[in-house]
């Protein structure tokens, strides 16, 4: 005849002793990760639900790279938002000297987004701009 491992428990050979006393401390013990997790939690849902930005990504950094793409003149429109916890998205109209190659500018801007900075959707537009025009930067005006 074979024994059950709960009919060891129900016969009390293997029985804790004083479950309740111990049952107490270890509730006490787990409430604080509890609270912990669910804080972070309401804060993560709370950002992708206002469309906030991801920590760890910097507006200024964005725009310096991709002003640092040749041809690229000024940033304009920037606007950087979370879909989920892991897909960020991107719209941006870069200010492009006249005479550059606006196909070579937009593979290189998009090549430095995915790369460098993991973007997963992105809305690349160009305005062809002289030297000599007064370019605004990070879509203030």
């Amino acid at each position: 005849m074979m024994i059950k491992y709960c009919d060891l428990i129900s016969y009390g050979c293997l029985s804790i002793p004083n479950i309740q006393e111990h049952d107490y401390y270890l509730s006490l013990a787990f409430i604080p990760l509890t609270i912990i997790a669910s804080l972070v939690l309401v804060r993560d849902i709370v950002n992708l639900l206002t469309e906030g930005i991801l920590q760890g990504l910097n507006f200024s950094e964005v725009t310096e790279s991709l002003l640092g793409i040749d041809g690229v003149l000024g940033v304009r429109h920037l606007r950087i938002w979370a879909l989920s916890m892991d897909c960020i998205s991107l719209s941006v109209t870069l200010a492009t000297d006249s005479s550059a190659n606006i196909e070579t500018i937009l593979n290189q801007a998009s090549a430095l987004l995915k790369a460098k900075y993991d973007i997963f959707e992105y809305s690349l537009d160009t305005v062809p701009e002289s030297r000599q025009s007064n370019i605004v930067s990070m879509g203030t005006r």
